[in-house]
């Protein structure tokens, strides 16, 4: 089954929040007959009402909270409620609009804005500081794709230690994971990353057997 949700809310001025939602958030607003005020959004409905509630709040998910929470507070009808601030890989920043609604703004951290160089999914021994530099070059990949490369790279370099007859991935084993799986117009990135861990990656190309996008 498919269905269409909407949220109510009772607020004294239904109109008047109406009104800032457009303004203040982009929401498109609709008076109904016999439901009240309709703002949408293309994500969520909300039906305002007029009558006594708790103070409402409505979270929104930033990708920019510093700039999107400075923006708002332009507008001579927010407040702040708190300052922003940051609890484990999450930052919230709530402000108060004049019309009676909170709005929580906030932010999930992803493991660049936590400077965190996530493990390797390995099901073999690893050379220790070979695993930190995989770890570091894998950065280069965009975060929407970066576990799938994570993966993948570490998936290669423990077929070719293999293969090799190791139980324990080396330093050559993981470089030339790298350099197996990416294709031709990612090089130079891939090639400067490893020139920052002090790799020369010539000795690699000439290995390489497959090229598979990261």
């Amino acid at each position: 089954m498919q269905f269409a949700i909407a949220t109510h809310i009772r607020l004294a001025k239904p109109e008047t929040a109406a009104h800032f939602l457009k303004d203040a958030l982009g929401f498109d607003i609709e008076f109904r007959q016999g439901y009240g005020w309709w703002a949408e959004n293309g994500s969520i409905t909300l039906i305002l009402q007029e009558g006594l509630d708790n103070i409402p709040m409505i979270e929104v998910q930033c990708t920019d909270i510093e700039n999107d929470s400075a923006a708002l507070l332009q507008r001579p009808d927010i407040q702040a409620l708190s300052e922003r601030n940051q609890q484990g890989n999450r930052i919230e920043h709530r402000l108060i609009s004049d019309c009676g609604i909170t709005l929580l703004l906030s932010k999930v951290l992803n493991e660049d804005d936590m400077g965190e160089l996530l493990k390797l999914p390995t099901t073999l021994a690893w050379d220790e500081q070979t695993a930190l530099q995989t770890r570091r070059i894998l950065r280069i990949a965009p975060l929407s794709f970066r576990k799938s490369a994570r993966q993948r790279v570490t998936e290669r370099a423990e077929y070719l230690a293999i293969e090799a007859g190791d139980l324990c991935v080396q330093h050559a084993h993981a470089m030339q994971s790298f350099l197996d799986i990416t294709l031709n117009f990612q090089y130079e990135a891939l090639f400067d990353a490893m020139r920052e861990e002090g790799i020369d990656p010539a000795p690699y190309m000439q290995q390489t057997k497959s090229r598979t996008l990261i």
